[in-house]
C-alpha cells in the first residue's frame, strides 16, 4: 500500500507541467536571470543540490583558500554567494566547464560573466551548445579592455562583462565555456599574460543567462525522488500511529 501511495503521489507531481518563462537582459548589473527564474520555479536554493542542473569542470585548482569553491558555485545566487569562486587548475591545457539542464531546455540571447575581484580574467573563450551529441558554437569572444564594468553591490565590487549570442537561436539543453586563451593578470592591463603557475587557471565567479527556459515534463532525479519517497514513508508511518 505504501508503494502505491508514493507511486500516485510522485507520479501526480512528476506530471505537472510548467510554461516557458522568458527572462530578458535589462543592465550588466541585473542579476534577476534564468537560474534565478528557475530557483522560484522549483523553490529551490541549490539548483545542483536538487537535481536540476549538473555543472562539471575540467580540472580544479588545488588551495584551501575559502573564496575558492566547487564549480556549483557559479550558477548559485550572485549577491548570497558573492564572495564565491570557481578556478580552474593551473596549466590546464584543455579547460572547460559544462552545464546540463536535466529537466529544461534553454534558448540563450544573452549571458553575463561576474568575477570576483580577483586577478586572471578569462579573455578568450567559446560558448557551445550541445546539438545531436556534437558541441555548436553560440558565441564566440576575444574580449577587450572596454568591455568590462565595475559594479558596486550592496555587499562589495565585482567586474563584469556582457554579450548577446551572435548565432541563431536553438535550444539547448546542455552547454559548454572553453577557455582557448592565455587568461590575464588584470583587468587595466589586458594585453599582458600572466606569468606565473596559474597562467592557464580559468577564474569566474558567477555566469548569468537570458533568454527564454523551457521546462518539460519535470521528472525527478534520484535525489529528488528519494526525497519524496522517504517523505511519504515518515508520513505514513506516521499515519499508522
Amino acid at each position: 500500500m505504501l508503494e502505491l501511495i508514493t507511486y500516485l503521489f510522485v507520479f501526480a507531481y512528476s506530471a505537472k507541467k510548467f510554461n516557458a518563462t522568458t527572462v530578458d537582459f535589462v543592465s550588466i548589473s541585473n542579476y534577476s536571470d534564468l537560474f534565478e527564474a528557475m530557483r522560484q520555479l522549483h523553490n529551490s536554493t541549490n539548483l545542483t543540490r536538487d537535481g536540476f542542473i549538473i555543472v562539471k569542470n575540467s580540472s580544479s585548482y588545488d588551495n584551501s583558500q575559502s573564496s575558492r569553491k566547487t564549480v556549483d558555485c557559479i550558477v548559485q545566487h550572485p549577491m548570497q554567494f558573492f564572495d564565491s569562486r570557481f578556478v580552474t587548475g593551473a596549466n590546464d591545457t584543455d579547460s572547460w566547464i559544462t552545464l546540463d539542464f536535466l529537466t529544461s531546455k534553454v534558448t540563450l540571447r544573452h549571458y553575463t560573466i561576474y568575477y570576483a575581484k580577483q586577478r586572471r580574467f578569462m579573455v578568450d573563450y567559446v560558448l557551445y551548445g550541445e546539438e545531436a551529441s556534437s558541441w555548436k558554437i553560440i558565441d564566440r569572444r576575444v574580449v577587450k579592455p572596454g568591455d568590462f564594468e565595475t559594479i558596486n553591490t550592496p555587499k562589495g565590487e565585482i567586474w563584469a562583462y556582457s554579450y548577446n549570442v551572435t548565432t541563431p537561436l536553438r535550444n539547448y539543453s546542455r552547454l559548454m565555456l572553453k577557455d582557448i586563451g592565455d587568461n590575464v593578470d588584470q583587468m587595466e592591463n589586458m594585453s599582458a599574460p600572466i606569468s606565473h603557475d596559474t597562467k592557464k587557471a580559468t577564474t569566474l565567479a558567477k555566469l548569468l543567462f537570458y533568454g527564454t527556459i523551457y521546462p518539460e515534463t519535470v521528472r525527478f532525479s534520484p535525489i529528488k525522488l528519494k526525497r519524496k519517497e522517504q517523505m511519504m514513508f515518515n508520513f505514513a508511518m506516521f499515519s499508522s500511529l
